[in-house]
C-alpha cells in the first residue's frame, strides 16, 4: 500500500506509521518523509481496545453482526477522538 502526499506529492509507504501517545488516547499516522505531514489512521484510547478485545472473541464464535455493529462504534469513535485531539497531533507536524 502507498500513500501519496496531498501537500508535496511524496508516495510512501506503511513503514512511515508512528503511535502518537496524547496522554489517554495513543493516535497511529501516517508521516509523509517529503513534509512531515501527519495522516492519522486510528485512535485508540480504554474503551476502543476493550472492544476490539470482544471483536476477537465474537470473531472466533462467528458472530459476525455483534462483530460489525461493534466495528462500526470503533470507527466512529475514532474519527471523534481524532478530531478532539487535532490541536494535539499539530504539536507533532501539520495534520491532514
Amino acid at each position: 500500500m502507498e500513500i501519496t502526499c496531498d501537500e508535496c506529492g511524496t508516495v510512501f509507504g506503511l513503514t512511515n506509521l508512528e503511535k502518537l501517545d496524547l496522554g489517554t488516547v495513543e493516535v497511529h499516522a501516517f508521516r509523509c518523509p517529503g513534509c512531515e505531514t501527519l495522516y492519522p489512521s486510528a485512535a485508540y484510547n480504554d474503551e476502543i481496545r476493550a472492544r476490539l478485545d470482544r471483536m476477537r472473541q465474537m470473531a472466533d464464535l462467528g458472530l459476525r453482526k455483534q462483530h460489525n455493529d461493534l466495528l462500526h462504534l470503533n470507527r466512529t469513535e475514532m474519527r471523534e477522538l481524532i478530531n478532539q485531539h487535532r490541536g494535539d497531533l499539530e504539536l507533532h507536524g501539520k495534520v491532514h
